[in-house]
């Protein structure tokens, strides 16, 4: 399995791709290509052979310290400490986040092992931007939550209304590296 940016070569394959879901199977056979082109989004490829199992449409991200819960708060005050700064003063910490994610055969494993590969992409000293933190809204479905918090992605903050149709989630990819 490999993964790599979305190409102009890919539209035959996207043509047959299916994830059961009407809107993300819209989105990566027409408006991915628009999103990259404005440059609003790049799209990740998840594939095998000629045959696209997932993909992902990254977007940067920051996170503002004042929304973080208090233990994710002290990781990074101490980050920013090692680093000679003030911990608090930027207020801000770079992040990707993680806007679309689909997945033609749920209940395959196909969808952790990609977001794994992305967090190791985007930790790498190779990624063409800094970023601590992933970042994913992630709809406030037991299924769909349990999926992140099986990856270690973490609620951003403790105050999320029960009815919210998204919970903010974060991933610290230090541990990526």
């Amino acid at each position: 399995m490999r993964i790599r940016l979305l190409q102009e070569e890919d539209k035959p394959a996207l043509s047959n791709f299916d994830c059961g879901d009407p809107d993300l199977n819209d989105f990566i056979r027409e408006d991915a290509w628009l999103y990259r082109d404005a440059m609003f989004a790049q799209t990740w490829l998840f594939f095998d052979s000629d045959r696209i199992l997932a993909y992902a449409s990254m977007v940067n991200d920051r996170i503002a310290t004042a929304q973080l819960s208090a233990s994710k708060h002290e990781v990074l005050r101490e980050v920013r400490q090692s680093l000679g700064k003030d911990p608090m003063k930027s207020g801000q910490i770079p992040a990707v986040k993680l806007a679309r994610l689909a997945v033609a055969e749920r209940g395959s494993g196909i969808g952790s092992l990609f977001v794994a590969s992305l967090c190791q992409l985007f930790a790498s000293y190779d990624n063409r931007t800094g970023c601590r933190l992933m970042t994913v809204d992630a709809y406030n479905q037991p299924r769909v939550l349990n999926f992140y918090f099986n990856l270690d992605f973490e609620r951003q903050s403790a105050k999320v209304l029960d009815d919210a149709e998204t919970v903010p989630l974060v991933l610290d990819l230090r541990r990526f590296r």
